[in-house]
């Protein structure tokens, strides 16, 4: 079952290597040609001033010097501690283009790849084989849901290879370059973060699948119609009716999440800077409902592909 598996997934991402190769590729060389622009030219950063620039045992002071009319932070390469920030700063930001990156990748994926060999016929080859497509669903899944966060980890972790290389060329000095070279750990907790986010925006992706498995034409109006047209019912009938389907409710505890993760990501509400533990802000009740429409999204899916009626 995992070899079948694993086999599966293989042809998944030679089928997408658009997608889940050349494109993190493209984007490893933009995130470095950024960095080095920033390196060249060191930049003034604005922060609020009730936000605490710190990151373990790096401060404003050791690296850089502030301006308290302004709230400017004049980043100084030749201070302690510079580039170790900097270093921590690009592994961030990288991990915020490269996930927007797969972020587009997974959308097309997800309501297409179901769709796609109906349209083409190859399902019936695909029937042929001692394959199910339970086995073939949970390889889709496990693409998206273990194999984009390790490629983002590796793109995180390519690039900031190229960044520590590229430093090390423009003359920083050594004592410098290791203690920044050492913040590369930073990448293996964004990836833990990573696995949270993937945990709660699941129901979406399952939902995407079941949308490719389930329209003829067009999945990504599905995707997006029927979630729409609950949203609304659910709001007029709370007013007029005194009703609720939850629908209001679920988003809006998604979006309380995503708004709380967002605060703590970048400092405020008393949070340090670049604290990307995820985990401790995600609701159990969340979480828990998150996997139950999945599971539930998943089994539909499944149930579709051994029963399309106009196969």
């Amino acid at each position: 079952m995992i070899a079948t598996i694993a086999a599966q997934m293989k042809r998944e991402f030679w089928e997408q290597r658009v997608s889940f190769l050349w494109a993190p590729l493209i984007f490893i060389f933009l995130v470095e040609a950024l960095s080095i622009g920033v390196m060249v030219s060191p930049q003034n950063l604005h922060f609020p001033e009730n936000v605490p620039i710190t990151l373990d045992t790096l401060t404003v002071k050791s690296y850089s010097s502030l301006d308290p009319a302004t709230g400017k932070i004049h980043l100084d390469f030749n201070t302690p501690d510079a580039l170790a920030l900097i270093a921590c700063l690009h592994q961030i930001v990288a991990w915020g283009i490269f996930a927007l990156m797969f972020a587009a990748a997974i959308a097309n994926y997800v309501h297409s790849t179901l769709i796609a060999d109906r349209k083409s016929r190859e399902i019936l080859f695909w029937r042929s084989m001692p394959v199910s497509e339970t086995t073939n669903v949970m390889a889709k899944l496990l693409m998206v849901c273990l194999v984009v966060p390790l490629l983002i980890l590796l793109c995180n972790l390519l690039s900031f290879a190229l960044f520590m290389i590229t430093a090390l060329f423009m003359g920083q000095d050594f004592s410098q370059w290791w203690p920044a070279l050492k913040m590369g750990v930073l990448s293996f907790k964004i990836l833990g973060s990573s696995f949270v986010v993937v945990l709660l925006i699941l129901p979406f992706i399952c939902w995407g699948l079941f949308a490719s498995a389930f329209a003829k034409r067009s999945p990504v109006t599905i995707s997006i119609a029927i979630p729409a047209g609950l949203w609304l019912a659910d709001v007029l009938l709370q007013k007029y009716a005194e009703i609720s389907l939850g629908v209001k409710a679920l988003l809006g505890g998604y979006w309380q999440f995503a708004s709380t993760s967002f605060r703590k990501l970048w400092g405020s509400e008393g949070y340090r800077i670049l604290d990307i533990n995820l985990a401790s802000a995600v609701d159990p009740k969340i979480s828990s409902i998150a996997i139950i429409i999945s599971v539930l999204l998943v089994a539909a899916t499944i149930w579709l592909r051994n029963n399309r009626y106009e196969i």
